[in-house]
């Protein structure tokens, strides 16, 4: 196993803070403190999080389509994403359609040493409040360990159209109106992490909730945000079911 892997996956099961430089890239104690695109530059931004705990479950957001750009409706939040992911992920780029804004995308390699990801993060037409989506777009992970036939190889945090499920959102680890996209893209570094262990190891190493939806069912309140990521009040989304 990849030593830096190794002592990261150790610092997240002891609950440790991890510590995320520009572009996603996730450290290890004698890793190299630079970004690998840029060698010779002196400071990087990072943030320190905990590891959120991870949700996946066969859930699908309904969208519907609105005429007026998100981006053109809420300009002081689109203005604090692109300062954001110009700032942290800086080799990221937009993906527009005329005036709207899709998202972004970009590649990831969050352990030195080991797989480099492309990444799509787009804004769903339900967006705000519903949180962005992320997907991994190459190497094809979705369809190789979600949608196979044998329920224990399948990935455990996953949802059903393809984004990974990196936080359960009833925590609040990442709220509307408040976190970004470049927060997101901090916690998918981390869902991959958690990710590369799982294929070696068969273990999820970050902390984990148990997505039964008769078991959300029970422990969420009716006004707590709804498990499926849409930050609707439960009682108001998939507690109607």
């Amino acid at each position: 196993m990849n030593e830096n892997l190794r002592e990261i996956a150790e610092g997240i099961k002891k609950g440790e803070e991890i510590t995320i430089g520009e572009g996603g890239r996730i450290k290890a104690t004698h890793d190299k403190p630079v970004h690998p695109q840029h060698p010779e530059h002196p400071e990087h931004p990072e943030k320190r999080i905990k590891a959120p705990r991870s949700f996946g479950g066969p859930f699908l957001l309904t969208a519907s389509i609105d005429c007026i750009p998100w981006n053109v409706k809420n300009p002081e939040m689109y203005i604090i994403d692109k300062i954001e992911m110009r700032k942290r992920y800086p080799e990221f780029w937009e993906m527009k359609a005329g005036d709207l804004v899709q998202g972004w995308h970009g590649s990831l390699q969050p352990v030195s040493g080991m797989d480099c990801f492309y990444i799509m993060a787009y804004y769903p037409f339900n967006f705000p409040p519903a949180m962005p989506r992320i997907k991994i777009l190459a190497p094809d992970i979705f369809g190789i360990y979600y949608l196979m036939r044998e329920p224990s190889k399948r990935h455990p945090h996953f949802y059903s159209d393809g984004a990974i499920c990196s936080f359960f959102p009833p925590d609040k680890s990442w709220l509307p109106g408040i976190g970004t996209v470049a927060d997101l893209l901090d916690f998918a570094s981390l869902w991959l992490v958690g990710h590369l262990y799982w294929k070696e190891t068969g273990e999820w190493i970050q902390p984990s909730i148990d997505h039964n939806p008769e078991f959300l069912k029970s422990i969420l309140k009716p006004n707590d945000y709804c498990y499926c990521g849409s930050f609707k009040p439960f009682k108001r989304c998939c507690g109607k079911k």
